[in-house]
């Protein structure tokens, strides 16, 4: 494990495409970058990075490569960039709420690409984003379809739907050779267990999920690329920065146990 780098904090169109070539550099250098935040507006940068690498190689049978983002988070984000009504050729600003929409966009008639939602709270999607995600051949899994809470003392063996749900949705990236990337926002985690996000939710996955999760896209040979988005040690440090570290810790075990 390696620090490949940081990016300046100002101006933000320049951390993403600092960002973007980090990722796109570290891909190239046969690394598998962990990307921490900050906004979730990092996701597009990352994402693009991840992108512009695979569009230089193509799928073994010389066709289109297919290419999967699956977002953990509590919204959707596909939210249209921001445009100055004063400017009307202004080009639009991004923001934490577009990122996947950014990626959708940028990959439309180009990739064969996918994004799917994971744990989505519905009292937090806006029905235009939701069918903006379905339109555009996405798949949303919600909250509520995982089941009750779980806690599990065993990450290796995770009984909990969230769990047993992303195993799934792995293991059919790995049978149609898709590559992915995991991008996990810390808001879709309840507040309880993780109070330092910068939308807290009184629902969410518990920390025990979490790490389950991160498990299992670690474990999976599929996945190129992971970001954590949205701490804010400014609402609450310790307890996050804490399950942020076991997090990282959690995905690099299942890392260990690849192929």
């Amino acid at each position: 494990m390696i620090d490949y780098g940081k990016t300046d904090s100002d101006p933000l169109e320049h951390v993403h495409q600092t960002l973007q070539t980090l990722v796109q550099n570290a891909l190239s250098d046969g690394l598998v970058p962990i990307c921490l935040g900050g906004g979730n507006d990092q996701s597009a940068a990352n994402g693009m990075g991840w992108i512009n690498y695979w569009r230089t190689r193509n799928a073994p049978d010389g066709g289109k490569r297919k290419l999967v983002t699956i977002n953990v988070d509590a919204h959707l984000d596909v939210r249209p960039l921001i445009y100055n009504p004063g400017e009307p050729h202004s080009y639009g600003l991004a923001h934490s709420g577009s990122p996947f929409l950014q990626l959708v966009e940028a990959t439309s008639g180009v990739e064969d690409f996918k994004l799917i939602e994971f744990a989505s709270q519905g009292q937090q999607c806006a029905a235009a984003h939701v069918d903006y995600v379905i339109q555009h051949g996405g798949q949303i899994v919600w909250l509520s379809e995982l089941g009750e809470p779980h806690q599990s003392r065993c990450i290796r063996n995770n009984s909990s739907g969230a769990v047993k749900r992303l195993r799934q949705i792995l293991e059919q990236c790995i049978e149609t050779d898709s590559r992915v990337f995991f991008s996990f926002d810390m808001d879709a985690i309840c507040a309880s267990d993780c109070p330092g996000v910068s939308c807290p939710s009184p629902i969410g996955l518990t920390a025990s999920e979490a790490l389950g999760l991160c498990y299992e896209a670690g474990k999976c040979p599929m996945v190129d690329l992971m970001d954590l988005s949205e701490f804010n040690p400014r609402i609450e440090s310790s307890q996050t920065g804490r399950l942020l570290i076991n997090m990282i810790y959690h995905f690099l075990l299942g890392y260990a146990e690849r192929p």
